[in-house]
Protein backbone atom coordinates (compact mmCIF):
# COMPACT_ATOMS: atom_id res chain seq x y z
CA UNK A 1 0.00 0.00 0.00
CA UNK A 2 1.02 3.48 -0.88
CA UNK A 3 1.11 6.45 1.08
CA UNK A 4 1.80 10.51 0.31
CA UNK A 5 1.17 12.18 2.78
CA UNK A 6 1.32 11.29 6.92
CA UNK A 7 0.44 15.24 7.45
CA UNK A 8 -2.78 16.99 5.13
CA UNK A 9 -1.16 19.82 4.09
CA UNK A 10 1.45 20.92 1.25
CA UNK A 11 4.74 21.56 2.50
CA UNK A 12 8.28 22.06 -0.03
CA UNK A 13 9.72 19.45 2.26
CA UNK A 14 9.72 17.42 6.00
CA UNK A 15 11.61 20.03 7.78
CA UNK A 16 8.39 22.14 7.78
CA UNK A 17 6.68 19.80 9.25
CA UNK A 18 6.34 19.52 13.50
CA UNK A 19 7.16 16.33 15.23
CA UNK A 20 3.62 16.88 16.82
CA UNK A 21 1.97 17.21 13.19
CA UNK A 22 4.04 13.75 11.92
CA UNK A 23 2.92 11.95 15.39
CA UNK A 24 -0.95 12.70 15.13
CA UNK A 25 -0.77 11.57 11.43
CA UNK A 26 0.21 8.21 12.35
CA UNK A 27 -3.51 7.44 14.19
CA UNK A 28 -4.70 8.61 10.25
CA UNK A 29 -2.17 5.80 9.06
CA UNK A 30 -3.04 3.24 11.27
CA UNK A 31 -6.87 3.21 11.23
CA UNK A 32 -6.28 3.20 7.32
CA UNK A 33 -5.09 -0.17 7.41
CA UNK A 34 -7.13 -1.09 9.47
CA UNK A 35 -10.23 -0.40 7.02
CA UNK A 36 -8.00 -1.73 3.87
CA UNK A 37 -5.68 -4.40 5.50
CA UNK A 38 -3.19 -4.37 3.15
CA UNK A 39 -0.44 -6.77 3.42
CA UNK A 40 2.27 -4.63 3.89
CA UNK A 41 3.10 -0.88 3.50
CA UNK A 42 6.13 0.52 2.89
CA UNK A 43 7.46 3.70 5.26
CA UNK A 44 9.49 6.54 2.69
CA UNK A 45 11.72 8.10 5.22
CA UNK A 46 13.01 7.43 8.53
CA UNK A 47 11.63 10.70 9.53
CA UNK A 48 8.12 9.07 9.00
CA UNK A 49 8.81 5.85 10.90
CA UNK A 50 10.63 7.81 13.54
CA UNK A 51 7.29 9.58 13.87
CA UNK A 52 5.39 6.94 14.04
CA UNK A 53 7.48 4.97 16.62
CA UNK A 54 7.19 8.24 19.11
CA UNK A 55 3.67 7.67 18.74
CA UNK A 56 3.89 4.14 19.63
CA UNK A 57 6.10 4.50 21.90
CA UNK A 58 6.15 8.02 23.38
CA UNK A 59 9.91 8.72 23.21
CA UNK A 60 12.57 8.87 20.15
CA UNK A 61 13.55 5.84 18.25
CA UNK A 62 17.48 4.93 19.92
CA UNK A 63 19.91 4.37 17.09
CA UNK A 64 20.45 0.67 17.96
CA UNK A 65 16.49 0.54 17.49
CA UNK A 66 16.14 1.89 13.67
CA UNK A 67 17.13 0.09 10.85
CA UNK A 68 15.79 0.17 7.23
CA UNK A 69 14.06 -3.08 5.35
CA UNK A 70 11.96 -5.53 6.91
CA UNK A 71 10.38 -4.38 10.57
CA UNK A 72 9.89 -7.09 13.27
CA UNK A 73 6.23 -8.60 12.85
CA UNK A 74 5.49 -6.66 16.25
CA UNK A 75 5.88 -3.48 14.53
CA UNK A 76 2.83 -4.25 12.16
CA UNK A 77 0.37 -1.51 11.59
CA UNK A 78 -3.18 -0.95 11.63
CA UNK A 79 -3.04 -3.81 14.45
CA UNK A 80 -6.83 -4.98 15.52
CA UNK A 81 -7.78 -6.93 18.78
CA UNK A 82 -10.06 -10.15 18.92
CA UNK A 83 -12.95 -7.46 19.69
CA UNK A 84 -12.61 -5.28 17.10
CA UNK A 85 -14.14 -7.20 13.57
CA UNK A 86 -12.19 -10.72 14.74
CA UNK A 87 -8.98 -9.53 14.82
CA UNK A 88 -6.31 -8.61 12.37
CA UNK A 89 -2.70 -9.36 12.59
CA UNK A 90 -1.80 -6.05 10.83
CA UNK A 91 0.66 -5.12 7.53
CA UNK A 92 4.01 -5.80 7.92
CA UNK A 93 6.09 -2.76 7.73
CA UNK A 94 9.19 -1.77 5.32
CA UNK A 95 11.27 1.26 6.15
CA UNK A 96 12.72 2.44 3.36
CA UNK A 97 15.39 5.37 2.84
CA UNK A 98 13.51 8.72 1.21
CA UNK A 99 13.31 9.02 -2.55
CA UNK A 100 13.63 12.80 -2.28
CA UNK A 101 16.21 14.29 -4.31
CA UNK A 102 16.45 16.64 -1.13
CA UNK A 103 17.83 13.48 0.25
CA UNK A 104 20.98 13.71 -1.24
CA UNK A 105 23.31 11.12 1.43
CA UNK A 106 22.46 7.92 -1.14
CA UNK A 107 22.67 8.26 -4.99
CA UNK A 108 19.55 6.66 -6.90
CA UNK A 109 21.54 3.40 -7.20
CA UNK A 110 21.65 3.20 -3.17
CA UNK A 111 18.51 3.85 -2.61
CA UNK A 112 17.30 1.51 -5.72
CA UNK A 113 19.22 -1.34 -3.31
CA UNK A 114 17.10 0.10 0.22
CA UNK A 115 13.73 -0.21 -2.27
CA UNK A 116 13.89 -3.56 -4.07
CA UNK A 117 13.14 -5.69 -1.32
CA UNK A 118 9.97 -4.11 -0.72
CA UNK A 119 8.92 -5.43 -4.28
CA UNK A 120 9.53 -9.03 -2.65
CA UNK A 121 7.23 -10.33 0.67
CA UNK A 122 8.81 -11.29 3.63
CA UNK A 123 9.63 -14.62 4.20
CA UNK A 124 7.25 -14.21 7.80
CA UNK A 125 4.78 -12.49 6.13
CA UNK A 126 1.61 -12.47 8.02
Amino acid sequence: MGNTNIVKRPTKDQAELSKEEMVAGTSELEAKFQELRPESVCIVGKGIWEAIWRSRYKRAIAKSEFHYGWQDVKENMGKCDQEVDGGWKGARVYVACSTSGLSASLRPPEKEVWLLPFSMAPETAC
